[in-house]
């Protein structure tokens, strides 16, 4: 059995689980950027119990680490695609990243909102279909494809089929950086395949684990536009209970009533996208 080890992000368990259900005589261990970050001279240190280490490009910039003995070592990139979940992001504040109801993730129009003195009301009624018209999110899907496909050819990998094949029916992501288990596992048959490791197909995924996470809405309006199921219920982190977009906005206003004034605002990532959300309010 050839044994790979797989250091990545949160997608990590998911795609390692694919790759064994691609292949059965390939055995993955997963190994997430956080574990490795604690102990990069432990992970370092086991290279060489592997045929292969697998990483994502941002493993290569973590303090202390040396890839140099790693046997094998391939890149690959992970999907990240925001066009059904534009409003989606991460939040910082004067003390560094913000929890919200969903952690790590915020709305971009609740932030905007906070910041220009709305009450909650008028927060949640600029959820509708002619005020994200206004902020551009009817115009992420074309250059988000387009991006996703040319992330992945940077690597040598053409996932333009699957990526066609994706967006037929339903959302295929849970949030801006969490695949539906699907993805991972034609990821994982594509980048098997560049390497002409046969597929071994049972018809069976693995379990979809970040389902366990939170998950973002695809908003009613943005669903009609680009041919999905919508709706404004968002599901908590870690554990299988939702709540509406009411309820969004009153836990999120509460969360950035405790960061100091003012200092509440999207990771420097969406800041080009917030102008054009204050802009719009």
């Amino acid at each position: 059995m050839e044994r790979w080890l797989l250091i990545s992000n949160c997608q990590t368990t998911g795609l390692a689980n694919a790759f064994q259900m691609v292949n059965p005589r390939f055995s993955v261990t997963p190994m997430d950027i956080w574990s490795f970050s604690q102990n990069v001279e432990g992970a370092m240190a086991t290279f060489g119990d592997y045929f292969r280490v697998v990483i994502s490009p941002e493993i290569l910039n973590i303090p202390g680490a040396d890839f140099s003995s790693a046997p094998n070592l391939t890149l690959i990139p992970f999907i990240y695609f925001t066009a059904y979940h534009p409003d989606c992001i991460y939040a910082v504040d004067a003390n560094g990243p913000v929890k919200g109801p969903l952690d790590a993730y915020h709305s971009l129009i609740a932030i905007a909102a906070y910041r220009r003195g709305l009450s909650q009301q008028d927060a949640i009624a600029l959820y509708r279909g002619e005020f994200y018209e206004r902020c551009g999110f009817m115009d992420y899907w074309a250059p988000q494809r387009d991006r996703l496909v040319a992330d992945f050819a940077g690597y040598g990998f053409d996932i333009q089929q699957e990526v066609r094949r994706w967006g037929r029916h339903q959302s295929f992501m849970h949030s801006i950086d969490h695949p539906k288990i699907h993805c991972l596992y034609d990821m994982a048959r594509v980048i098997m395949a560049s390497m002409g490791v046969p597929c071994v197909e049972a018809n069976l995924l693995p379990q979809d684990n970040l389902k366990a996470s939170s998950a973002w809405a695809v908003y009613p309006e943005i669903g009609e536009h680009l041919g999905v199921e919508g709706s404004y219920r968002f599901k908590r982190f870690g554990a299988y209970h939702h709540i509406g977009l009411q309820e969004l906005i009153a836990e999120s206003y509460a969360a950035y009533e405790q960061s100091p004034p003012d200092t509440v605002e999207p990771h420097p990532n969406w800041s080009q996208a917030f102008e054009r959300v204050m802009g719009a309010i």
